[in-house]
């Protein structure tokens, strides 16, 4: 077995990956989870993101992957690249256009795919023809904005990650763009290299699991998706233009119009272990939705699992679970509303 070090706000769906494909996994993240730390060594980082460098500095170096987050602190991925050897993309990477949206408008129009249109600031009159405006911003082809979509804007960071931070037209600020709002089915694709392992539908902003909007909370695999070779297409043109390598993902929406990519996500994506051998076709993260202390208990079938007694706060993630579709996800979300006080 080869050691990998795992490091990002979670890694226990990556260590999970990784045992899979042969590696002994070591973890830091911020968590700690029960069911992290019974398969592998685990560090807890309290001062995210900046700590992870020094607690990387506490482990023997070896090969080391980053999961979700890392992506926006290229500097940090660089100075843990330093003592471990780095599978993924690299800070250079991380710089060359791939997480900066307004970039995006120019890059993925002139490869072919369709993108929303990005605006540092939204002029003082906004309400004036999308496609125009959408051709103005390098977005491409104006007849894809024609139709299917919503004459709506969302501000968005641009350090962002699972859909924090989104919200409708509000006021400008210098950590935020303009994304056009595309109406559609949020869906999503993983990779590793140039090969599309899947692709899913993604949950977000679900109310039965007390998110935010836009917020993400899991996924169900997609089989014979309609747009199975698009994201290959995709993928292929992607990996070469920026030369990603390892695991990596897209987020997606499918609108009336055709495929319109929204983020690139340079490394291991949370959907991927739904790909892995004899895993459920689905997942969903449970918020809280009050504040309350985990219990103990049995909980088998569940993941990334909180110390019996932690205290989560409103809003927080408390758990992973998973099953063969929607309505299963639903029912189980359903029993834990009632285990921790949330039920009628």
């Amino acid at each position: 077995m080869t050691p990998l070090l795992i490091i990002g706000a979670s890694g226990r769906a990556a260590a999970r990956s990784m045992i899979r494909r042969g590696f002994t996994p070591t973890v830091i993240d911020l968590f700690a989870d029960v069911d992290t730390r019974r398969m592998a060594t685990t560090l807890k980082c309290g001062d995210y993101p900046h700590g992870f460098s020094a607690l990387a500095q506490q482990v023997p170096p070896m090969a080391w992957v980053y999961t979700g987050g890392l992506e926006n602190h290229p500097d940090i991925v660089d100075a843990i690249s330093h003592r471990h050897h780095l599978i993924g993309n690299s800070g250079a990477v991380l710089c060359s256009g791939l997480r900066d949206p307004i970039e995006l408008c120019k890059t993925l129009p002139a490869l072919g795919f369709h993108y929303p249109c990005c605006l540092k600031r939204l002029p003082k009159d906004f309400s004036y023809c999308l496609p125009s405006l959408a051709l103005q911003g390098g977005a491409g082809e104006g007849s894809f904005f024609e139709s299917g979509t919503s004459r709506l804007w969302l501000r968005k960071p641009y350090r962002s990650a699972g859909g924090f931070g989104l919200s409708f037209i509000s006021e400008p600020s210098p950590h935020h763009y303009f994304q056009q709002y595309i109406k559609g089915l949020p869906i999503s694709a993983v990779y590793e290299d140039d090969h599309l392992i899947g692709t899913t539908t993604q949950l977000c902003g679900e109310p039965w699991l007390h998110t935010r909007e836009f917020q993400y909370c899991g996924n169900l695999v997609m089989d014979d998706s309609p747009h199975a070779a698009e994201f290959e297409r995709v993928g292929r043109a992607l990996a070469q233009h920026f030369d990603l390598r390892g695991d990596w993902g897209i987020d997606a929406i499918a609108a009336e119009s055709g495929l319109c990519i929204l983020e690139i996500n340079p490394r291991y994506c949370a959907s991927r272990e739904l790909f892995d051998h004899e895993m459920p076709r689905g997942k969903a993260i449970y918020y809280a939705p009050h504040r309350f202390a985990f219990p103990e208990g049995d909980w088998t079938g569940f993941a990334d699992i909180p110390a019996a007694g932690t205290i989560l706060e409103a809003g927080e993630p408390v758990l992973t679970l998973y099953g063969g579709d929607l309505l299963e996800l639903k029912s189980t979300a359903t029993k834990l509303d009632y285990l921790f006080g949330f039920g009628p």
